[in-house]
């Protein structure tokens, strides 16, 4: 065994889970919403982006939920994270997740 395969083995992979993971649930709700337009735009029904919509919650909340316990378990290394979210807010796109959003939720289906 070579000596980075002794470190890395010694830290589990819970101290490792990256917040740049939230990506891809925003990524997820941008699909979702995309979907939806392309469902109206030919007058479907809203089945798939419904969906699509539970997928990426469930996404979303599993990944909260392992960085919640990643926060719990090493609090030190969420504190490394820090650093990271600094140099992204000032990405311009990092700065305006609500552009994302749909104008007005009344529009999505009820039941």
């Amino acid at each position: 065994m070579s000596i980075s395969t002794l470190a890395n083995q010694s830290q589990p992979k819970l101290a490792n889970l990256p917040i740049t993971f939230f990506a891809i649930g925003i990524g997820m709700m941008g699909l979702t919403l995309a979907l939806r337009a392309a469902e109206t735009g030919f007058s479907v029904g809203h089945g798939v982006s419904m969906v699509v919509l539970a997928v990426s919650t469930v996404m979303l909340g599993a990944i909260t939920a392992g960085y919640l316990a990643k926060a719990y378990r090493f609090p030190d290394k969420v504190a490394e994270d820090w650093p990271t979210l600094s140099r992204l807010r000032s990405f311009r796109p990092c700065r305006s997740p609500c552009c994302c959003l749909p104008p007005r939720w009344s529009r999505w289906p009820r039941r």
